[in-house]
């Protein structure tokens, strides 16, 4: 790959990944006004927070799944539009409710950005600068977290709380049109097309257990460890998991490849 071209494909991987970790701790220090901007319950203001979270957790093990379906390119510049345009529609939210769904769709197309940064750079660089730029790539998302609460205190105080969405927005589209002209949408890489076609059950399965898992984990701390939806939520998860590992196990193109867990230096 020519040498100049491989530090541009980190350029983007590397705005990508700060975005999505700045949209978690910008918002930090915008609690306050937001409750009161939408008259919003602290579960309500809470699960604004954790709701992008929970979304970027569930969903980014299906991200990197259908990135070696349909390309790694497609899935990260389509994460990031997605980023991007509801940035701007969240920065319009009227309820608290309506702010958690357009959250929770953020959380989307933040793991289709982070599921798929870290294996763009490592097509582009060599194994001896691998290191160097996969260091580059966490070193932005860990500068993402630290300056986020004093950039998000400084866009609540001087413009409002709907700034800490809408200052996504230039930057995720800068980032989708230098995505488009630096990585482009074709991918070299795909995994060969498999019988069974895509695991539908197992991704139903993994995305209801693992959601309930991690509502009742923060549900608890919140309201109440003994409240009905803790204990409904951990039961769909005790249910659930088993069935998508059995899923895993019997399905041809996998969500998980199961087998990976028998190497014992991967485990």
């Amino acid at each position: 790959m020519n040498d100049s071209r491989k530090w541009w494909i980190l350029s983007v991987t590397s705005l990508g990944s700060l975005l999505s970790a700045l949209n978690f701790s910008t918002l930090i220090i915008a609690l306050p006004d937001l409750l009161k901007g939408l008259q919003a319950s602290l579960l309500q203001a809470m699960w604004v927070m954790l709701s992008y979270m929970v979304a970027q957790t569930v969903m980014v093990l299906m991200a990197g799944s259908l990135a070696d379906r349909f390309g790694r390119k497609r899935i990260y510049v389509g994460g990031m539009l997605l980023f991007t345009v509801v940035s701007l529609i969240a920065g319009f939210a009227g309820s608290a409710p309506l702010l958690i769904v357009l959250r929770i769709l953020q959380g989307v197309g933040g793991a289709m950005i982070m599921a798929n940064s870290t294996a763009i750079v490592a097509d582009a660089f060599p194994k001896e600068e691998l290191g160097r730029a996969l260091g580059v790539n966490i070193m932005v998302v860990a500068v993402g977290q630290i300056i986020g609460p004093v950039l998000g205190g400084w866009l609540t105080e001087s413009f409002g709380w709907e700034w800490n969405f809408w200052f996504n927005v230039p930057f995720g589209l800068v980032g989708v049109v230098w995505g488009l002209k630096v990585l482009g949408l074709k991918d070299d890489k795909l995994a060969a097309p498999k019988s069974g076609g895509l695991d539908r059950g197992g991704a139903a399965a993994y995305v209801l257990s693992i959601t309930g898992l991690l509502i009742a984990l923060t549900w608890g701390p919140i309201q109440s460890w003994t409240s009905p939806v803790v204990w409904i939520s951990a039961l769909v998860f005790v249910l659930l998991f088993p069935a998508f590992l059995r899923c895993e196990q019997r399905h041809p193109n996998a969500l998980l490849h199961l087998p990976l867990f028998a190497n014992r230096t991967f485990s």
